[in-house]
């Protein structure tokens, strides 16, 4: 697995001249690395965000993830836009196929908190919604559904 140091230069070579939200959200995956157990998850709200921002931010997990075969790795990123929510979920192969994460079904159930609708395949989805106010709720159901694939 990719150490914290490693993903700390990813970051610094990848980010150096975007979005700081990204470079967020790529530590992410460096929480969810830390994890014990098969699934490395983590949930991250990325707050108030520009569109092409979180656009970016997925991006560049989604490309961390496939870099550098983190393929056990779930994360979830969520943030507010314009007054919309923003949800996201991307995961690896081996964290859909053999964990039973399924992106698609994490983003609907989210996003219904949030008087929303997404969806997507199971490897990657966005959703969006309506209420602000409740993203905390979104994300805890995000981390309900990946808590319970972790057996947590």
């Amino acid at each position: 697995l990719l150490s914290l140091e490693g993903l700390r230069f990813i970051q610094n070579c990848y980010f150096l001249n975007t979005d700081k939200k990204a470079f967020f959200a790529v530590e992410s995956v460096g929480a969810a690395l830390a994890r014990p157990g098969s699934l490395k998850w983590n949930v991250h709200d990325l707050g108030p965000i520009g569109r092409k921002a979180f656009t970016d931010a997925m991006n560049a997990v989604s490309d961390t993830i496939k870099e550098k075969n983190l393929e056990s790795a779930a994360i979830v990123l969520g943030g507010v836009a314009d007054g919309a929510v923003m949800l996201a979920a991307v995961a690896g192969v081996t964290a859909s196929k053999k964990l039973g994460v399924h992106c698609g079904e994490i983003v609907k159930a989210a996003a219904a908190k949030v008087n929303g609708s997404g969806g997507g395949s199971p490897l990657r989805a966005q959703a969006g919604g309506k209420d602000p106010e409740k993203i905390g709720d979104a994300l805890a159901a995000a981390s309900s559904i990946l808590a319970g694939k972790a057996g947590v």
